[in-house]
C-alpha cells in the first residue's frame, strides 16, 4: 500500500514549518507580514545554526511533534480493510438486514362493504352480479397500458375496464378507517416506515379487468395497493418477481365473500393471468410518500454499523492508495425514474441501504448519491440474415424501434426476444448523479477502467455490466436483415444505483480528469491574501499528487510555492518542497520561483534549500545557471548576494562530469 510523504495528508499549524534537515520548527505568533513571518523563521534557524540555546530546540521540536500528532483527528484503524470494496459488499449484501416483502397478500372476512356509489349508476351491491358488471363495463372506458415511452389500448394485451377515482364515491364511512388500517399493515409488510415516509393512500381507479397490470402513475408513490371487491370470478392469479424472488397469488378461492388485498411495489414485475370466469371488480390506490424523510437506520450498537464504519475509516486511511476506490457504485433493486431518483423515493431493501449509509456517511465526511447506469450493446441480431441467409422481402425491413411501431402482422419474428449473434460495442455510463434531495451534482461521472474480467474495483457487484444487462432492457431499435447481411440490434439497459465517496474527492469527482490541472492553476494564480477555505482543500489536493501522479509533482511543487509566496506562508513553501523533494534539481521548482521566494521571505530561511539543490541537482550547467540568474536578477534589485560567490565556489569544486552544454557555463565563470 502506498503511503503519502510527510506532511501529505495534513494541514502544518500556520506556526510551525519543516526545515531541509527534516525537523519540525514552531515559532511565536507573528504580526502579519513577511517581516514578521521572516523574522521568526530566521531567528529558528540561526540557533539551529549557530548550536545555541540546544533546550530549547529540543522542546520546540517536542512541542512540534506533539502537534503534528494532535493536528490530525484521524485515528490509525487495526487490522484495516485491505478490499474496500469486496468487504463493503459483503455487509451491505449479508449482515445488513432488511425486514420486509416486495409484496402483501391478505383476504379480510371482516371487511366492511363500500357501498360503492357511481355518479352514472348509483350504488352497486356486493357481490358483483353479472348484469351490474355489464353497466359498469358500458360506463367505463378501455384501459391503457404501458408499451415503452408510450399509454396505448390494445384489448389483445389487456382487456380491462377502468373509471377515474373522481366518477364513484364510497357511501359507508366506516371504509376509510379500512383503509387506514390496509394501509399500516401494507407498509408494515413492505418494510416502510410510516412514521418516517408518512405515506398517502391515493384512490387511483376502479378496475373492472380480466387481466392487467399497474405502473407508476405519480411523483413520489413507491407502491401500488389492489383492494379486490367481493366478486365472483375463477382464475387472474397474479404472479410476481423482483429481484430473482418469485410469487404468485390466487384470490379466487371463495372471492364472492371477501375483500382481498394484494400490494407491491411499483418496479415488481407482474403478471395478472386470465379471468376464467365470471367478473373482478377491484379498487387501484397509490402509495405516495410525502416527506424527504430516509428510513431510520440500525442503532449505533448494531454489528453491521461498526462494520461499515470499520471499512470507511480504512477507505479514509489509504484514500490516496493506488488499489484505493474513488468511490463506490453500489446497484439498486429497485428502478427508479429519473425524477423519482432521491432518497425519499427509496423501496424496501434501498431505503434501508440508503439510510444506513447516509447516517454513517454523515458522521464519518462521505457523501451519498443517486445516479442511474446505462448500459448500450450494439451487434448482428441472431435473426434469418445471420450467417448469409436470405432476406424474405428481397429489400429488407426498415429500422424499428422497440415497442414502438404499430405490430405487422407479416412479421413473424419476436424482436423483444431476439438474441446477439454477435456484439460489436458495448458502453456503460453513470448518469445524472444527485444528492439524496434531488439537487444535480454532475450530468455524468468518469469511471475507473475494469479489469481483464470486466470487474471494477468501484462496482457493487463487481460484474455490474453483466449483471445490468441480465435483465430485461429499456430501449431497442432493430434493422431487419439487408439481403445475405443479418440485421442490426441495439439496446439500452437502465438501472438505478447509489454512489458513495470521501469528502476529499468531491471536486475532483465532480471535475472528473480535469481537477488537477484545475487546483493546480487556481493555486498558481490566486489573488487572495490568505487561503481560502475552497483554496485550502485545493492545497491539500495537490500535495497528494506527488504519491497519486508523481508526472505532476514538479507542477504541484510550482503552484503551491506560487501560493504560499502569495500568502506569506513560508511553513507552506517549505512543506511543499519536503513533500515534492523540491531540492532534487533546479529544474523541478524553477530560477524563477526560487527568485520570488527569495524576494517574498527573508532569504535565509531560502539560502538553505537553494544550497541543497546544488549539492543534489545531477547538471553542472543547470547549477551555474541558477546562480547566474539569481545574482544577475538580486543585484538588479539592490539585495545582497554575497553568499552566491560562496555558493559558486562551492559548485566548482563539486562539478559533475562534464557534457557538452556544461562547457559555456564553465568557461563563462
Amino acid at each position: 500500500m502506498a503511503s503519502l510523504p510527510h506532511g501529505a495528508n495534513r494541514i502544518t499549524p500556520m506556526n510551525s514549518f519543516t526545515g531541509p534537515d527534516g525537523r519540525l520548527h514552531t515559532v511565536a505568533p507573528n504580526p502579519p507580514g513577511p517581516a514578521g513571518a521572516a523574522s521568526a523563521a530566521v531567528e529558528e534557524l540561526r540557533l539551529r545554526q549557530e548550536g545555541e540555546q540546544q533546550d530549547e530546540d529540543e522542546e520546540s521540536e517536542g512541542e512540534g511533534d506533539e502537534e503534528s500528532e494532535d493536528e490530525s483527528d484521524e485515528v490509525s484503524v487495526e487490522d484495516p480493510s485491505e478490499d474496500i470494496r469486496a468487504d463493503l459488499e459483503d455487509v451491505l449484501k449479508g449482515d445488513l438486514k432488511f425486514e420486509g416483502s416486495f409484496y402483501f397478500n391478505k383476504t379480510y372476512i371482516d371487511a366492511p362493504n363500500p357501498v360503492l356509489r357511481l355518479n352514472t349508476l348509483g350504488r352497486i351491491g356486493l357481490p358483483l352480479s353479472q348484469r351490474e358488471a355489464m353497466h359498469i363495463a358500458a360506463n367505463s372506458r378501455q384501459a391503457p397500458f404501458g408499451m415503452g415511452e408510450r399509454t396505448i389500448v390494445d384489448t389483445n394485451v389487456r382487456d380491462t375496464w377502468e373509471m377515474d377515482a373522481t366518477d364513484f364515491s364510497f357511501d359507508n364511512p366506516a371504509w376509510k378507517k379500512f383503509i387506514d388500517r390496509v394501509v399500516q399493515e401494507v407498509c408494515a409488510t413492505l418494510g416502510v416506515n410510516i412514521s418516517a415516509s408518512r405515506p398517502r393512500c391515493e384512490l387511483y381507479k376502479l378496475l373492472l379487468y380480466e387481466k392487467g397490470s399497474h405502473t407508476e402513475k405519480a411523483d413520489g408513490m413507491f407502491a401500488t395497493i389492489i383492494i379486490i371487491l367481493p366478486s365472483p370470478f375463477t382464475g387472474g392469479s397474479a404472479h410476481l418477481s423482483h429481484a430473482g424472488q418469485k410469487a404468485a397469488i390466487d384470490q379466487s378461492k371463495e372471492s364472492w365473500l371477501h375483500t382481498s388485498v394484494m400490494a407491491w411495489y411499483t418496479d415488481v414485475m407482474h403478471e395478472i393471468k386470465p379471468i376464467q370466469s365470471g367478473y373482478r371488480l377491484a379498487l387501484s390506490y397509490n402509495l405516495i410518500h410525502t416527506t424527504t424523510s430516509l428510513r431510520p437506520a440500525l442503532s449505533d450498537a448494531s454489528g453491521p454499523i461498526q462494520q461499515i464504519k470499520h471499512i470507511l475509516l480504512s477507505w479514509r486511511q489509504s484514500l490516496y492508495a493506488e488499489e484505493s476506490p474513488q468511490k463506490i457504485i453500489y446497484l439498486l433493486q429497485h428502478r427508479y425514474s429519473q425524477a423519482n431518483c432521491r432518497g425519499s423515493a427509496m423501496k424496501g431493501t434501498d431505503a434501508h441501504v440508503v439510510a444506513v449509509l447516509d447516517s454513517v456517511s454523515r458522521e464519518l465526511n462521505f457523501r451519498v448519491g443517486l445516479a442511474l447506469v446505462e448500459c448500450h450493446l450494439s451487434g448482428a441480431a441472431e435473426d434469418e440474415g445471420y450467417g448469409g441467409g436470405w432476406g424474405r422481402r428481397g429489400g429488407g425491413w426498415g429500422r424499428r424501434r422497440g415497442w414502438y411501431d404499430d405490430y405487422d402482422e407479416e412479421d413473424d419474428i419476436d424482436e423483444e426476444n431476439l438474441e446477439f449473434a454477435e456484439t460489436y460495442e458495448k458502453s456503460m455510463k453513470i448518469k445524472g448523479l444527485v444528492s439524496l434531495d434531488g439537487k444535480l451534482l454532475k450530468r455524468e461521472l468518469e469511471l475507473m477502467e475494469e479489469d481483464e474480467d470486466g470487474e471494477g474495483v468501484e462496482f457493487i457487484p463487481a460484474d455490474l455490466r453483466e449483471e445490468v444487462e441480465s435483465g430485461p432492457h429499456d430501449k431497442q431499435e432493430y434493422e431487419g436483415y439487408q439481403g445475405n447481411g443479418a440485421g442490426t440490434l441495439e439496446r439500452w439497459y437502465r438501472r438505478t444505483v447509489l454512489v458513495l465517496w470521501p469528502e476529499e474527492l468531491e471536486e475532483e469527482i465532480l471535475h472528473g480528469a480535469d481537477y488537477a490541472k484545475y487546483a493546480l492553476d487556481k493555486l498558481a494564480s490566486t489573488t487572495s491574501t490568505e487561503p481560502t477555505e475552497a483554496e485550502q482543500k485545493l492545497l491539500e489536493y495537490a500535495l497528494t499528487l506527488p504519491v497519486r501522479e508523481p508526472s505532476l509533482n514538479d507542477k504541484a511543487l510550482q503552484s503551491v510555492c506560487a501560493a504560499a509566496c502569495r500568502w506569506e506562508a513560508l511553513h507552506l513553501w517549505f512543506r511543499a518542497m519536503r513533500v515534492c523533494n523540491g531540492s532534487a534539481s533546479v529544474g523541478r521548482l524553477g530560477k524563477e520561483r526560487y527568485l520570488q521566494a527569495l524576494m517574498c521571505f527573508t532569504p535565509d530561511a531560502i539560502i538553505q534549500w537553494i544550497n541543497q539543490t546544488l549539492e543534489k541537482d545531477p547538471s553542472n550547467k543547470s547549477r551555474l545557471d541558477l546562480l547566474d540568474f539569481l545574482e544577475e536578477n538580486l543585484k538588479a534589485r539592490n539585495i545582497s548576494i554575497g553568499w552566491i560567490g560562496a555558493a559558486r565556489t562551492t559548485t566548482i569544486a563539486s562539478l559533475r562530469p562534464l557534457a557538452i552544454a556544461d562547457c559555456t557555463a564553465i568557461l563563462t565563470v
